[in-house]
């Protein structure tokens, strides 16, 4: 399994990377602060593995509302390991909906990410 952070905040990478690193002990995590890079990785993405990325919404220039806009004209391939899970600090309730609506988002998860959320939803998948 491969894990993806696509984040405008440095900060919020580093603390990701190493929740994943310390519960899951993967070591392949790409980090994005350009939502448009982590876009273009994933239009040509070719693996075989499951691909999960944890996507901020509120980001300049390209927003995690139009990531998911973009990724939703990705071929179906594509779509089909690819995982999201939106990892936001909204506390509106109509983002929360909006987000567990969307056809290609797996769960909303209210920053900060935790090490229970990764264990409970990701150690049965990685060992």
């Amino acid at each position: 399994m491969k894990f993806i952070v696509v984040d405008d905040e440095e900060v919020n990478l580093i603390i990701t990377r190493r929740l994943l690193k310390d519960v899951l002990k993967v070591e392949e995590i790409s980090t994005y602060q350009n939502p448009g890079e982590a876009l273009r990785f994933l239009k040509n993405y070719a693996g075989a593995e499951t691909v999960s990325v944890f996507l901020d919404l509120n980001m300049p220039v390209i927003s995690g509302w139009d990531f998911l806009d973009f990724f939703s004209h990705f071929d179906n391939n594509v779509k089909s390991c690819v995982h999201i899970y939106i990892v936001s600090s909204s506390i509106d309730p109509a983002d929360k909906t909006k987000a567990l609506t969307h056809p290609n988002v797996i769960s909303f998860i209210s920053k900060p990410l935790t090490k229970a959320f990764i264990a409970e939803n990701f150690c049965n998948l990685t060992s």
